[in-house]
């Protein structure tokens, strides 16, 4: 199965349960969301691949793209810095703003969503930002530790920590619930990844990431941070990996990149 919509390039995957990062989709219901390059979201049926049409537009650059417990979808708009909150029944309004360019977007259990800023030097930049249920924004950790910067993919795994990488070095960093930043795979110049920007967990606690443009594929990554081929793309330059998903209850990892989003198992 796979769900195509290459004039307009996909940019992520969010689904509830699932979430990709940087270009990325997402998972309600039996289906899968994904942000476009021309600003819409469109939907389609995990089950036959159907293109279900548009659920949401006017949106500026979506990139990250994450689920609330009560199945709204969040949108990071790189293209004017907000977080855009869009109702099951597609209305959009502007939840946050004042970043650069906002990727990655992750909850945690208590409802608080985490931004990643991939934005250069200016206040929340090269930082992951917390939005609290109400709405009030703060800096939960800076990312600028031993020169890194510009974080991108996000996910949580079962204990608490949130995991992003970080496209520029390379590297996978791990934030710990207090905000204690470490090097979880590191980077650059160890071939281990490329680019990485989307990232998801699945059950038994590997985190996958999706190398992009430069070395089309995906990484499994397992709890003890070592790092293997789990998928690689043959169309170079084209069909480069950027958003990821992990289905809980299939098993099945959806990956999105520039011309399909495709179940990989």
């Amino acid at each position: 199965m796979m769900m195509k919509s290459q004039a307009r390039g996909f940019i992520l995957l969010a689904a509830l349960g699932l979430t990709l990062a940087w270009a990325g989709s997402a998972k309600a219901g039996g289906i899968l969301y994904a942000s476009l390059t021309n600003g819409v979201i469109e939907r389609y049926d995990l089950t036959t691949g159907q293109d279900l049409g548009t659920f949401a537009s006017g949106l500026n650059n979506p990139q990250g793209m994450a689920f609330d417990s009560a199945g709204n979808l969040f949108v990071a708009n790189g293209g004017d810095g907000t977080i855009s909150r869009i109702t099951s029944a597609g209305t959009v309004s502007t939840f946050a703003t004042g970043f650069q360019v906002p990727t990655g977007l992750a909850f945690d259990a208590a409802g608080n969503l985490y931004v990643a800023n991939y934005g250069g030097d200016v206040i929340r930049s090269t930082s992951i930002s917390r939005i609290a249920p109400d709405g009030t924004v703060s800096t939960f950790a800076s990312v600028s530790m031993n020169g890194y910067y510009g974080p991108n993919g996000l996910a949580f795994d079962s204990s608490g920590n949130l995991y992003t990488s970080v496209s520029r070095f390379d590297n996978a960093l791990k934030v710990a619930p207090d905000g204690t930043v470490s090097i979880f795979v590191p980077g650059p110049n160890t071939g281990k990844l490329n680019w990485p920007t989307g990232l998801a967990f699945d059950k038994s606690g590997n985190l996958y990431a999706a190398n992009s443009v430069y070395d089309p594929s995906i990484r499994k990554i397992a709890p003890d941070g070592s790092v293997s081929m789990f998928y690689q793309a043959t169309d170079h330059g084209v069909n480069y990996q950027s958003g990821l998903a992990y289905d809980q209850a299939s098993g099945d990892l959806f990956a999105a990149d520039s011309a399909a989003v495709r179940p990989l198992t």
